[in-house]
């Protein structure tokens, strides 16, 4: 499993960011570079170039190794949007190179937070191998979760309606009135429904859980069977004609649906176990003083 998919989000975050940062800062400028560093350069930069920054080139392949970078939700994302991750990759090229210019690598703020990044970086490696490396993840594992946790995964009980919205107690009389006269549901709701999502569908809300709904709306349609139609129902949007079409019976989520989600919670699980085990090891194996002194003066200035 992916150290990115299940490790701690503020340090992968903060290493993303400082990851950009570093293999920005690693990358050679192709101003008059030196013989062995221009070949150099050339070997690397092999594959289609899809930008020119200064005079640097942003190639298919480092294209490909910026957006590996990403944790899988932002790859996704990025993918998506490839223009405005070129861009983003176009800033960072053009920031580095006017940051270089200024000669800020000899900054003593910069040679601080590379010292952090370093520091970050080798905690998040051996977190890696004490921790991440070591979680294995078996599917009779997951399966035996699922079934001792069935309750816990369970798709809740829904109600399908369709409704009329007016603004007027007496328009929602008079389209009862019409109703139990013979009168189409979904006819009534396309001429007269103020729902503009729901009008052109006669009115159906589709299936919904309980909460997803105004309350009032929900009990009214508690006390209906499917079917049925109920009488003017108020609620803060205005006056409501509901009419119950379907109901689905509170059900278990199979396996095939949950599994990643069971996966997740057992790979937290375990992290959290080694990562106690871990920090237990390495305080016995050290002397720890705290200067409570201190520390409150700290908290206090």
């Amino acid at each position: 499993m992916s150290r990115i998919k299940y490790g701690n989000l503020l340090i992968l975050f903060l290493l993303f960011a400082l990851c950009l940062v570093i293999s920005g800062c690693a990358k050679k400028s192709a101003v008059n570079p030196p013989a062995k560093e221009a070949k150099a350069a050339k070997e690397k930069n092999k594959g289609e170039v899809i930008a020119t920054v200064g005079g640097q080139t942003i190639t298919a392949e480092e294209y490909k190794e910026e957006m590996a970078l990403l944790p899988p939700v932002y790859r996704a994302m990025a993918s998506s949007n490839q223009q405005q991750f070129i861009d983003s990759l176009i800033n960072k090229r053009l920031l580095l190179q006017e940051a270089k210019k200024r000669r800020l690598e000899n900054n003593e703020n910069v040679k601080k937070l590379l010292e952090k990044a370093k520091d970050e970086i080798m905690i998040q490696e051996l977190i890696g191998i004490e921790i991440t490396d070591k979680i294995k993840m078996a599917d009779a594992e997951i399966e035996k979760y699922y079934q001792q946790n069935k309750d816990k995964y369970v798709e809740p009980a829904k109600t399908r309606a369709s409704h009329i919205l007016v603004d007027s107690e007496v328009m929602a009389q008079k389209v009862l009135s019409d109703l139990r006269g013979g009168a189409d549901f979904a006819t009534e709701a396309k001429e007269y429904s103020l729902d503009i999502p729901t009008k052109d569908r006669g009115g159906d809300t589709g299936y919904f859980a309980k909460g997803a709904l105004l309350p009032e709306f929900e009990e009214a349609c508690d006390k209906l069977k499917v079917g049925e139609t109920s009488g003017v129902v108020k609620t803060g949007l205005g006056y409501h004609v509901v009419k119950v079409t379907d109901r689905k019976e509170a059900q278990p989520r199979p396996l095939s649906d949950v599994k990643s989600e069971i996966e997740n919670e057992l790979f937290v699980e375990k992290q959290i176990n080694l990562y106690e085990e871990l920090m237990k090891k390495l305080k016995e194996a050290k002397e720890i003083k705290i200067n409570s002194a201190a520390l409150e003066k700290a908290g206090t200035e």
